[in-house]
């Protein structure tokens, strides 16, 4: 047995694995490997144990997901299905819970280009620092290490100019924006931002590079330079001139550090990065390593006024009167325009309208194709419909009602361009408009009148654009509406006072609550506004990791924010726009409807500040903004870092730090401190987690030892392991000092000498990091884990044969499948969070320890196959001969022996490979392996073992769900509806796993708070999720829960308050705790900072994060314990009828064990979401209501071709749209119903083979098995030769073979199992009427009792 060490919930694995110290044990079963167990050791080719070089094939049974009860059986089949050795963990959290002239380039990057000709510079136009924003997509960062990187390269490999774009992007005022679909900011995430602040560390990282470069400027375009590759990614530059010299040295590998030795000095390089060594000796700038400080840029109210109170709106309708009829235009035509040239793109907006005489009153359908980008329609003076396209599209149709009247009609049509196109192959004639059209009235009955060769009136421009409303001149009437302002109103233009905010620093006016439109300040344009369009959700929002390229738009994208956000909500004003000491005007002209209400200026300033460093480097601060000074020195941390800039958390405090950077910057513009010795101080090493993880891994080891579990004791342990895959994210962490000292830590603790190995899909061109040591492969995928949004993840026995059997071509030694058998996630140990209770992992043995056909069968053919020829494997000579580009065949020899393998890795393509003059035809993707050289005893595409079709079953006990009569008990909630009788109290709002110990999936934050009179309010929470309940004075006002990989979300609820004292109770729940990624162990939950506010109608929010907090952790239900039906415990059954869909609720019924031995598993298809026991035991928690994204990977599946988990790809999916799950592996059942739901449809059955197939060419041999506690084949359902339609368990026949139907018959009928040749004799003529051929199938179908 395997065993690792994990201090978080029952793992499950991302395509880099697992994040934490794990200690991994591997167990050879005894029988099977024939192992008494005196000494193992290894060679470069594989284990050798007692003195034998052995292969080992493994699998991953994780002891904790089935129970003690079925691993013996499981150990069986295992060894059944040709494994040596189970490879398992020792889970931490579960055995110790607590404690042009000149051509030049654009991009990214240019290092590696260079001018079309010789004798002119290498110049670099564009250098793109981030990327433009859409209003549909977030916000795109590009890290200054990145930059720095890219610019560095650039100069390394002779480049003489290079130019930023930008280095400050500023913002499309007024119409300037291109697109289409281009928000109004254009910061570009440059240097400086849209607004001309400092954007920092990226503006000063680049600073300290700038000055290295120009250092050594004279060298770099008169010296002399040689390049030399130190690998294939490691490049050192040399130039030279007279005496002097200069370095730079790159490290391209986007994973991995590296040590470069320069003239007897050894310097290491961080992945992605260029050091400059101006000397050639010292490094005197990496573009990793950031010295420059990080500015935390903050938005803050207006104190000149109080705001959104103060501003006092008044309004005016745009005036539309004159466009509803199509009179009084600049010129007709019978036909649809083209938008921008009939504008002449004098506004965004373009009127096209008709009339039509209609006899009668009658409904239609109005229907206009436009290439847009947006569309008002009316009809009669009527708004009936309107749209916009989606960006990238702009294409689009719409469809409104229209109502006719009898006499003449008019149709008036809006057409709104948001932008024009300003790139792309003939981008000046890409159309906008209703250009063409059509334009059609649809009857009820489908029948259509065209209008769009009608006569058309054009005119420009809105009424309100002409009159110049937006100068606010004299003659325009507004309306104040005593005070009421109309809000959601489309056409409507706002107009209020509001006086500058005091001081130099920026000023944004906040438009969040309005739709979209354009806004003015004193008469100038600040250009369109839609705060109203969010981001799109995209993956680069999770995740950001500098090294590596690189890009802006296709797959890969990184470092992005504001997914689900408003794409813009903040406007710049600048300062020249503004009158000091006398009131400015705002104009809004909202076309779409808002409310202008919670319309805010506010200014942006650098709120705090910070900067890291390494002992030697000197640290300068600056407030960098119009004469602020430092007011406080907050954290110097050293040795550990928690947090990010703004948010440090302390913990390992630098007292001498503290007083030198208190001394030299407090009251100051600006301040420098050298970093020494003595500023630092000792500084700490956390070493609480290491202790722990120390403690428990020798307690482990040991526990082995006094079993004499390991070989040189007797036992059949062969192998321990530390598995350490931190490796896959310490480049993400601000210290790689700290990460390499944890990395040798680890090492040191192992005390042995280790063997690196390999994890994934594929591992047969991965190969040990240094000679002597056998090639290992500890984890092959053999599926995924699943999670409550995904469906099920399916890799084909074909693809996992090919896999391993390349792996043993190419001198593998030891392969584990991980999982062999994946179980289930009983209790609360399923970790993610959002991964599902079922840890199937489409493995071998499926989740409930049946046999999975064909993959287990076609697995355990191939084990066969490879300990057959074990002996020449490890000792032979081999030699490898590559047919093609993809095809090699690989020869193995020991003495007068010999053993061949032929791959063939083309995914689309089926090849013939001669072999010592006989042909063999390999399938694409696929391997054969001839033991003789001769004759193919196993290829990976070609499966010869049974499919087997699992079905679920009734219980024949009893008729459920009838049968199952349920009592029912709410869930005590009357103590949490106050604040009082907590654990303790805070006035702040606390990380829930920290707080609540994880002794409960819930945490209550309370808290009280006295209200004059009664008001209405929206209770808004801000929380890191899971999942959040609120209540108001003991009413249920809110739910909400995250979606999975974006844990925090916002609740906003309904909260009436009345007079007196108020009680606000939120239980935040989790659905799994983060076992992951880099500092996955300090991720948070709950409301950890909040806010959590009321917030009046006005806008205006009472603030109730420091209130005071009282903190429980857990149900009154989980204190009593009533998943254990105690004593005490009163249910009710309501004369027979159960209450449903009501949250917080326990239900209880008893049923009678299915008969026989079958799987049982429970149906909880009805239920919402929350936690079941049987008899006590804790199955895990349901979600069957939480449904499974639909992915394209679930329409196809073809085993040829890579299998991957994560990214696009992705194939061979079953389950989109369909309850992540809903079958539970479980005498009386008690559900805990959290979100409420419906038990009368819960169901137990059993899981039991139903049928199985298998196929085969003449010459093989078939065996059929039942595989299952007694049972024996009922029938022979079909038996058909060459032809083949449908799948296993509902193939159609139309090709009989009688004589194969009659041997089968006799051989199988009332057996558990069989074996029949397959021969001439037995396939008989089929209904081919030609003589039989190799290829061609028998198919056949049986079923079982």
């Amino acid at each position: 047995m395997q065993f690792r060490l994990h201090n978080a919930p029952f793992e499950t694995k991302t395509a880099a694995a697992a994040t934490c110290l794990v200690a991994l044990l591997v167990v050879v079963l005894a029988e099977a490997a024939g192992v008494g167990g005196t000494t193992v050791t290894y060679n470069d080719r594989s284990l050798v144990i007692d003195g034998e070089r052995r292969i080992i094939i493994s699998g991953s049974i994780h002891y904790p997901r089935s129970t003690p009860e079925m691993w013996p059986d499981l150990i069986k089949k295992a060894k059944e299905g040709g494994l040596d050795a189970i490879e398992t963990y020792v889970f931490w959290n579960g055995h110790e819970p607590h404690r042009r002239q000149v051509n030049t380039c654009n991009g990214f990057y240019c290092h590696d280009w260079f001018p079309n000709r010789t004798g002119i510079p290498k110049i670099w136009t564009e250098n793109w620092t981030g990327w433009f924003k859409a209003w549909d997509k977030p916000d795109f960062h590009r890290s200054a290490e990145d930059i720095a990187f890219a610019v560095a390269m650039f100069f390394q490999k002779r480049g003489s100019l290079q130019n930023y774009y930008m280095y400050h992007g500023g913002m499309n005022f007024g119409r300037t924006s291109g697109g289409p679909y281009i928000t109004t900011s254009y910061d570009y995430d440059a240097p400086l931002d849209e607004y001309g602040n400092l954007r920092q560390p990226k503006y000063g990282h680049l600073k300290d590079l700038h000055s290295v470069i120009k250092s050594i400027e004279k060298i770099l375009v008169h010296g002399e330079y040689v390049d030399t590759n130190y690998s294939d990614k490691v490049t050192v530059t040399k130039y030279t001139l007279d005496s002097t010299s200069a370095c730079f040295i790159n490290n391209r590998n986007d994973n991995m550090d590296v040590n470069v030795t320069l003239d007897g000095t050894t310097h290491l390089l961080p992945a992605w990065s260029v050091s400059i060594l101006p000397d050639c000796k010292t490094v005197a700038f990496n573009s990793a390593k950031i010295k420059a400080q990080t500015s935390v840029m903050v938005n803050k109210a207006n104190m000149v006024e109080k705001e959104p109170e103060s501003l006092k709106w008044s309004w005016m309708r745009e005036n539309l009167t004159p466009f509803m009829t199509d009179e009084k235009g600049s010129y007709r035509k019978n036909e649809l325009l083209e938008q921008i040239v009939t504008s002449t793109y004098q506004s965004d907006y373009l009127w096209y309208r008709t009339s039509i005489n209609h006899k009668g009153e009658a409904s239609y359908t109005l229907f206009v194709n436009t290439t847009g980008h947006e569309l008002y329609a009316f009809v009669n003076g009527m708004l009936v419909g309107q749209n916009h396209s989606p960006n990238g599209h702009f294409v689009f149709q719409l469809e409104s009602p229209a109502k006719l009247h009898d006499g003449k009609n008019y149709i008036s049509l809006l057409s709104a361009t948001i932008g024009l196109k300003n790139y792309g192959p003939l981008f000046e004639k890409m159309p906008a408009g209703i250009v063409g059209g059509p334009v059609k009235l649809i009857d009820n009955n489908g029948k259509g009148i065209d209008l769009s060769n009608s006569s058309w009136s054009y005119k420009a421009g809105l009424a309100g654009e002409y009159r110049q409303i937006h100068l606010d001149k004299s003659g325009c009437t507004w309306d104040n509406n005593n005070g009421t302002v109309p809000i959601n109103k489309p056409f409507t233009w706002y107009k209020t006072t509001f006086q500058a905010p005091a001081g130099e620093d920026t000023v944004v006016v906040d438009l969040l609550g309005l739709n979209k439109g354009v806004a003015w300040v004193n008469g100038n344009n600040l250009g369109r506004y839609w705060p109203s369009y969010t981001a799109a959700e995209m993956g680069g929002c999770h995740h950001c990791d500098y090294r590596g390229v690189f890009q802006a738009e296709g797959d890969g994208q990184k470092c992005l924010t504001g997914c689900g956000e408003p794409s813009q909500r903040f406007y710049h004003v600048p300062r020249s726009f503004l009158k000091n000491g006398e009131p400015n005007t705002l104009i809004l002209f909202e076309e779409a409807g808002g409310n202008p209400s919670h319309v805010s200026f506010r200014t942006v300033a650098a709120g705090s500040v910070c900067a890291s460093a390494e002992v030697g480097d000197t640290i300068t601060l600056s407030c960098g903004q119009r004469s602020k000074t430092i007011s406080a020195i907050n954290v110097t941390s050293f040795g550990v870092a928690r947090g990010q800039c703004g948010a440090y958390e302390g913990g390992c405090e630098s007292k001498a730090a503290y007083k030198a950077f208190t001394e030299a910057c407090l009251g100051k513009e600006s301040c420098t401190v050298q970093i020494t010795n003595a500023v630092t101080g000792s500084g700490c090493l956390s070493n609480i987690l290491t202790n722990e993880m120390e403690i428990f891994t020798t307690l482990i080891v040991n526990k082995m030892k006094d079993a004499n579990m390991f070989a040189g004791q007797g036992g059949p342990i062969i192998l321990a392991q530390i598995e350490n895959e931190y490796g896959n994210i310490m480049g993400q962490l601000n210290n790689n000092q700290s990460a390499s000292e944890y990395i040798h830590w680890c090492a040191d603790m192992a005390n042995k000498q280790n063997v690196n190995t390999c994890n994934g899909f594929y591992c047969h061109d991965w190969f040990p990091n240094r000679t002597g040591i056998p090639k290992i492969w500890t984890e092959n995928w053999t599926g995924w884990f699943k999670a409550w949004d995904k469906p099920d993840f399916h890799r084909s026995a074909e693809d996992i044969a090919f896999a391993v059997a390349m792996f043993f071509q190419k001198r593998g030694s030891l392969q584990n499948y991980y999982m062999y058998h994946g179980g289930m996630n009983f209790g609360r140990t399923s970790g993610g969070p959002y991964i599902t209770t079922s840890y199937d992992y489409d493995a071998p043995l499926d989740e409930y320890g049946n046999l999975r056909q064909p993959k287990y069968g076609h697995l355990k053919d191939l084990h066969s196959v490879i300990k057959s020829i074990e002996k020449i494997l490890v000792h032979g000579e081999y030699v490898d001969t590559n047919y093609s580009d993809k095809v090699t065949v690989t020869k193995y020899t020991l003495d007068s022996t010999s053993a061949c393998f032929i791959n063939n890795r083309n995914d689309n393509m089926d090849v013939n490979v001669t072999l010592d003059g006989t042909t063999h035809l390999l399938p694409a993707w696929s391997v054969s392996i001839l033991p003789d050289c001769k004759t193919v005893a196993f290829n990976s595409a070609k499966i010869k073992a049974q499919t087997t079709v699992m079905v679920n079953k009734a219980n024949m006990v009893e008729k459920e769900p009838e049968s199952l009569k349920w009592s029912w008990m709410r869930e005590n909630l009357t103590p949490f509806m106050t604040d009082e009788k907590g654990s303790y109290r805070k006035n702040e709002l606390l990380e829930q796993i920290v707080t609540s110990t994880y002794q409960s999936d819930y945490l209550w934050y309370r808290t009280s708070i006295n209200h004059k009179g009664e008001a209405s309010y929206t209770l808004f929470v801000n929380t890191t999720g899971h999942e959040l309940y609120a209540f108001v004075n003991g009413m249920l006002v809110g739910q909400n829960h995250s979606p999975n990989g974006h844990f925090v979300f916002q609740l906003e609820s309904p909260a009436k308050l009345h007079d007196g004292k108020n009680y606000i109770s939120l239980m935040s729940a989790t659905i799994g705790l983060n076992n992951y990624g880099p500092l996955f162990e300090k991720m948070p939950a709950g409301i950890v900072g909040g806010p959590v506010k009321l917030i009046d109608n006005n806008g205006k929010g009472i603030d109730l994060s420091n209130s005071s907090w009282s903190y429980k952790a857990g149900l009154v239900g989980e204190y009593r314990q009533i998943h254990l039906d105690k004593p005490g415990c009163t249910w009710d059954n309501n004369n027979g009828t159960v209450p449903i869909n009501k949250p917080f609720t326990w239900y209880k019924t008893t049923f009678q064990t299915p008969a026989g031995e079958d799987t049982v598993v429970v149906d909880l298809l009805g239920l919402n979401k929350g936690v079941a026991w049987v008899n006590g035991n804790n199955l895990g928690r349901y979600w069957p209501s939480y449904t499974a994204a639909e992915m394209g990977g679930c329409h196809h599946c073809d085993y040829r071709g890579v299998f991957q988990a994560e990214g696009d790809g992705q194939k061979c999916l079953t389950g989109c749209g369909e309850p992540s799950q809903r079958m539970v592996s479980p005498t009386h059942s008690i559900l805990f119903e959290e979100a409420g739901g419906d038990p009368s449809h819960v169901s137990f059955r059993t899981v039991a083979a139903g049928s199985v197939c298998a196929s085969a060419e003449v010459g093989d041999t078939i065996t059929l098995s039942c595989s299952q506690h007694s049972k024996t084949i009922s029938a022979i359902n079909m038996t058909s030769f060459g032809v083949a339609r449908g799948q296993c368990g509902a193939y159609e026949g139309g090709c009989e073979s009688k004589a194969a139907y009659k041997a089968f018959t006799e051989a199988c009928l009332g057996k558990e199992s069989c074996t029949v040749q397959i021969t001439n004799a037995v396939t008989g003529s089929g209904c081919l009427q030609r003589p039989h051929r190799s290829g061609f199938m028998l198919i056949l179908l049986v079923s079982y009792n």
